[in-house]
């Protein structure tokens, strides 16, 4: 009865917090005003993820959570919600941000192999640095539409945090991951579609380090979690992926900013902010369902099983998009 209770206080208190920091960002004009690449219509108050990167950071501080957790996280995810609330409020380099966001993934790196005795630390180190980074990154570039990257925050953390209770050492992780979920949801009550705020990188970065990080202590612990892992974030890895790859092939600067994602050529065909986030949430939904399947299977027939259905599923609908919107014309 307590811990019900005690999630919803926290629901109510990031959804006051938020409402807050909605009618802060107006006054102070800490907002985002439309461009060329732009999916909305109308200036919009932005940097909102502060609210849920803060709260959760303060409740992980003061839990009973063990201090290696702590020191192991917490650093990182503020360190790069810091980065992205500057960002958010003056454009910084991109180099500069790059720098930052490789010095949280290092600390975490480097933490998780010495402190916890990690055997195959050679290569899993770099694959580890190149992860975390590419995650915060990830999300970041994937925070263009209303509701999108909160909800498929909420459908990698919440499965996620199922599995982190099977793994002994980090068990302990599974309500605070839980809880960052309550106040994700509660900023999805304003970001929902027609938006009235926007997370921002403040909130986007701080979760896709947080993301990327859950994912490699998956990778460090249980194989099977980790194909798991990048199921629960199948969509943004596909999307992500493909756009990068093509991008690149075609002689583009793939850093520079554009408007050919799948879910935004999607929506240039007409399809509304809430039709493209039914469709991706329904698509991740799957995805994230097929990953707790894997992950409670264990077996390498399950996870080669789970990757190609993931794909196979994916290229439908990209294919679909590309007809309707090629990525080039």
């Amino acid at each position: 009865m307590l811990l019900p209770l005690s999630l919803l206080l926290y629901f109510i208190l990031s959804l006051v917090a938020t409402y807050a920091y909605e009618k802060w960002a107006i006054k102070f004009a800490w907002v985002d005003t439309p461009n060329h690449r732009s999916s909305h219509q109308k200036i919009t108050p932005r940097g909102a993820g502060v609210v849920f990167t803060l709260v959760w950071a303060i409740f992980l501080l003061f839990s009973a959570v063990s201090h290696e957790l702590k020191f192991l996280l917490l650093p990182g995810f503020l360190l790069n919600a810091a980065i992205g609330f500057l960002d958010d409020k003056q454009a910084l380099s991109a180099k500069r941000k790059l720098m930052f966001q490789l010095l949280a993934s290092l600390y975490f790196a480097t933490l998780l192999i010495v402190h916890w005795h990690l055997s195959w630390a050679g290569i899993l180190f770099p694959i580890m640095l190149l992860w975390v980074t590419g995650s915060l990154n990830l999300f970041n570039f994937m925070d263009g539409l209303d509701g999108l990257a909160a909800t498929h925050a909420l459908l990698f953390l919440v499965p996620s945090s199922f599995l982190l209770l099977l793994i002994p050492e980090f068990s302990a992780l599974t309500l605070p991951i839980l809880s960052l979920c309550v106040g994700i949801a509660a900023f999805l009550c304003f970001n929902f579609p027609p938006a009235r705020i926007f997370m921002g990188d403040v909130g986007s970065c701080a979760l896709g380090f947080l993301i990327g990080c859950i994912a490699m202590i998956f990778l460090a612990f249980d194989w099977h979690y980790f194909i798991a892992s990048v199921l629960f974030l199948g969509v943004f890895l596909c999307d992500t992926s493909i756009t990068l790859v093509r991008r690149y092939l075609a002689g583009e600067r793939v850093f520079d900013a554009h408007k050919k994602h799948a879910y935004q050529r999607l929506h240039q065909t007409g399809a509304s902010h809430r039709q493209v986030l039914k469709v991706n949430a329904a698509m991740q939904t799957f995805f994230s369902v097929l990953g707790l399947w894997v992950a409670r299977e264990s077996t390498l027939i399950t996870d080669v099983v789970g990757i190609t259905v993931m794909l196979v599923i994916f290229a439908k609908f990209y294919l679909y998009v590309e007809r309707q919107k090629p990525m080039f014309s």
